[in-house]
């Protein structure tokens, strides 16, 4: 299909009714529930993983199951060991599936048969990222195998395996053909979404679904959704970790893309105030990378016999402050989470300088010990030295024996 055709094609797709309205979500806890199964090693994907921890909306089981980094062996015993058996524990315990780039090798087939029904008959989210052609070998999803199955039929989109594009080649940037309501981010578009050197093949968006994004070169899709069932699916043709270090590290949005991504799958609606929310999330991230630190620090005090009741005490009490923030911002009260937030991250510098005078004081009787132990050592290795080698004179020489004088 040439690239006009392409074009029309996406036009069509783009008149089609929007998916039905609904939310799946822990009724208890107003969260929805992530099962992620792929790689979880790389540090983009690190990174990212940490980013949905931090927001409130989202609880999160990992199963890091890619085999570019560990066997194929090991990847089938930790789906075996951490993924729901049964068709109803996995409906209880999870509302969305995000499979990134892993081959169905590694899922057990019952376990793959209940997130395609799960899908069909209770709307639990699929999200297929990186289902694109990749050339075969270690650590790809063998999407040849995929198309065998019949959890191919939820794809929104079919995979080119023939054609292995160059990102350089009309891959890079995304252009948004539809915002709402996962892309409506600034300068998005402006953002290189693929580092140079990767590649990968076109995915074809199947009748029935929706066009979010195309490559900006290429004009072929993106970032296609559609429906399976009650269920939705989200399929992008690349993955989480492909975008530059540039990106990750100067893009304010970048968290919010992949929040977008697990609300649509949630049947959530993205807050209608972005900056509102981002600054919120921003925070949530902030507070958790600031206790992450404080408790290594803690535990590296620790180690050597400080006493840390009262600091491990002064950090316990910011618990229930961000445990009220996080109520707030599941209610929408951005405002009051944001200012929770920020009295935490106030009391953060204080419980770093007691940390700080405790590791020195530590440290100081450490060096000092250290250092007595060496003199110590040291006098006593010059004593002994002295008394053989300089006071020699006072120890006789035998100049006669009894043997010598026989004789």
């Amino acid at each position: 299909m040439n690239l006009q055709n392409w074009g029309k094609l996406i036009l069509v797709l783009l008149t089609v009714s929007p998916l039905t309205s609904f939310a799946r979500v822990d009724e208890d806890t107003l969260r929805a529930r992530v099962l992620y199964l792929g790689d979880a090693s790389f540090p983009p994907n690190q990174l990212i993983l940490q980013w949905i921890m931090a927001e409130p909306k989202f609880s999160m089981v990992i199963v890091p199951c890619d085999t570019y980094f560990i066997s194929l062996p090991e990847a089938q015993k930790l789906t075996r060991l951490y993924l729901p058996r049964s068709y109803d524990s996995l409906n209880a315990t999870q509302d969305m599936v995000i499979i990134h780039n892993i081959s169905p090798t590694i899922i057990p087939s019952k376990v793959l048969d209940n997130i395609q029904r799960l899908a069909e008959e209770e709307g639990l989210g699929i999200g297929l990222i990186c289902f694109m052609f990749w050339g075969g070998g270690a650590g790809t999803n063998h999407i040849e195998v995929w198309m065998t199955l019949r959890f191919y039929d939820l794809f929104p989109a079919d995979v080119d395996t023939i054609r292995d594009i160059p990102s350089q080649f009309g891959r890079t940037f995304w252009t948004v053909v539809r915002d709402y309501p996962i892309l409506g981010l600034p300068d998005i578009e402006k953002q290189p979404m693929q580092v140079l050197g990767n590649h990968g093949g076109d995915i074809m968006p199947r009748p029935g679904t929706q066009v979010h994004a195309v490559w900006n070169g290429r004009n072929t899709p993106v970032m296609v959704t559609g429906s399976y069932g009650s269920g939705r699916v989200l399929q992008l043709s690349q993955g989480w970790h492909n975008p530059p270090d540039s990106v990750f590290q100067n893009y304010r949005y970048m968290p919010d893309l992949h929040y977008n991504q697990l609300y649509f799958l949630a049947g959530i609606n993205p807050p209608e105030d972005l900056e509102l929310a981002h600054r919120a999330r921003e925070l949530f991230i902030d507070v958790r990378i600031r206790k992450s630190v404080t408790i290594s620090a803690i535990e590296f005090v620790d180690k050597f016999g400080a006493k840390l009741d009262s600091i491990e005490a002064e950090l316990a009490e910011l618990d229930p402050v961000v445990r009220d923030a996080e109520r707030d911002y599941l209610e929408g009260d951005f405002e009051s989470a944001q200012e929770a937030l920020a009295e935490v991250m106030d009391a953060y510098p204080e419980i770093e300088e007691q940390i700080s005078i405790l590791k020195n004081r530590t440290m100081m009787w450490i060096y000092f010990s250290e250092w007595m132990a060496v003199t110590s050592t040291g006098t006593i290795c010059g004593v002994v030295v002295w008394t053989l080698m300089v006071r020699r004179r006072l120890y006789r020489d035998v100049e006669t024996t009894k043997l010598r004088a026989s004789n």
